[in-house]
């Protein structure tokens, strides 16, 4: 099992990369670029959104991993 230091990590880098593909979404002209990055978009959306579930049915305290956000207004 991943201990806590590496989940916390592992959380930060698919916030920073989520991130990423928000800023990159609001420049793109091409709508095929349009569509992957819709798609890329919601795939950390996902994943983000499913540790969060899973560390909220744990009564872990969110915001000690960066997931005390609202995914959906940040990144659906």
């Amino acid at each position: 099992m991943m201990n806590e230091a590496s989940l916390k990590y592992l959380i930060a880098v698919l916030i920073e990369k989520a991130n990423d593909v928000k800023a990159e979404f609001k420049n793109i002209q091409n709508e095929g670029d349009r569509l992957f990055l819709e798609g890329k978009r919601l795939a950390y959306y996902e994943m983000l959104l499913t540790i969060q579930n899973e560390l909220d049915i744990e009564d872990q305290d969110l915001a000690e991993f960066g997931l005390n956000i609202h995914l959906g207004k940040e990144f659906a």
